[in-house]
C-alpha cells in the first residue's frame, strides 16, 4: 500500500512513540534494581527497536507491506 500524507504523518507519530519506548526501556535496564524484570525490559527494548526499523523502512520505501 502506497503511503498518503496522513499515513506518513501517522507513521512519524508512531516512530516518536517507539523511540520514547526504547529510551524508557534503556533507562530501566541501565538503572535496574530488580533482576526479576530483566527479561521483560530486554523484550520491550527489542520490540521497540524492531518497531523503529519497520516504521523507518516503511517511510523510506513510501509503502507498507502487510
Amino acid at each position: 500500500m502506497k503511503l498518503e500524507k496522513q499515513h506518513r504523518e501517522a507513521l512519524i507519530d508512531e516512530l516518536g512513540k517507539a523511540k520514547e519506548e526504547k529510551e524508557l526501556a534503556e533507562l530501566f535496564i541501565k538503572n535496574k534494581t530488580d533482576n526479576d524484570l530483566d527479561g521483560w525490559y530486554n523484550i520491550r527494548l527489542f520490540m521497540a527497536q524492531q518497531k523503529i526499523k519497520l516504521i523507518e523502512k516503511s517511510l523510506i520505501d513510501n509503502q507498507i507491506d502487510f
